[in-house]
């Protein structure tokens, strides 16, 4: 008698999809939910969280050749989404912010709209 998804293990799902990719689609089903808020932890961004766990799943069909060894297939998932989540941080603290001149003083600053607001041309000086 042939098991319905939901009967199926993660193992049992794996190996189907090392045949047919589109069995995929249950473990998708089955963890995106998990991953995304496991992966939000990390990177705290909705984006960044959903495109982390879209290539967890990427990564996932592209190693294939690896199903047979996997036993926990969650903690396979799980290291593969807290690797790419650690990464996107090492990425992000390459980045600084560097002003390129010195910030003026607010008594400095003038509006951009000064001049229009005093009725000068351009050119004209108060």
């Amino acid at each position: 008698m042939e098991q319905t998804h939901s009967q199926l293990s993660d193992r049992a799902v794996l190996r189907r999809a090392a045949e047919d990719q589109a069995e995929l689609g249950i473990l998708v089903r089955r963890y995106r939910n998990q991953l995304y808020n496991f992966v939000y932890r990390f990177v705290n961004d909705r984006e960044t969280a959903e495109d982390i766990v879209q290539e967890t799943f990427v990564r996932c069909m592209r190693h294939k050749h690896q199903y047979p060894n996997i036993e926990q297939v969650s903690t396979w998932l799980y290291t593969i989404a807290g690797n790419l989540a650690k990464t996107e941080l090492r990425r992000r603290k390459r980045w600084h912010w560097v002003a390129i001149g010195p910030s003026p003083d607010d008594e400095e600053r003038t509006s951009f709209y000064e001049p229009i607001d005093k009725g000068l041309m351009p050119g004209e000086s108060t």
